[in-house]
């Protein structure tokens, strides 16, 4: 997200309580793995993000999920018969991965404080 409001240097971001060096490495690391940014600069230390990360980045999902949609979305471009049924499968797979607890749990019985 930071990239995409055109804040490239991750690591100087005035940040009111600052997360761990090594957190915002990983992140980063993760996010370029994805495809959803790409590093630039001499000291790899800026970041621009990439078409595909703009479109991961309108889902309000975790973007190794909306990279999932992206890619399940992107094989309608190569005539894919069974895209629809691929797409389907991968959005319900997003959505199981995204929801918390999926059983609610029994209400607890009251005691009889009577007795």
């Amino acid at each position: 997200m930071m990239a995409k409001m055109g804040i490239p240097r991750f690591r100087h971001f005035p940040w009111p309580t600052a997360p761990p060096a090594a957190a915002v490495l990983h992140a980063v690391t993760s996010l370029s793995e994805l495809g959803a940014v790409r590093r630039i600069g001499i000291s790899n230390d800026e970041v621009a993000i990439t078409k595909t990360g703009e479109a991961i980045s309108n889902f309000p999902v975790a973007p190794r999920h909306g990279c999932m949609l992206i890619h399940a979305g992107r094989l309608r471009e190569g005539n894919n018969v069974e895209w629809r049924d691929v797409l389907v499968m991968v959005v319900c797979v997003v959505a199981a991965l995204t929801v918390g607890d999926l059983f609610i749990p029994p209400p607890q019985e009251k005691k009889d404080e009577d007795k």
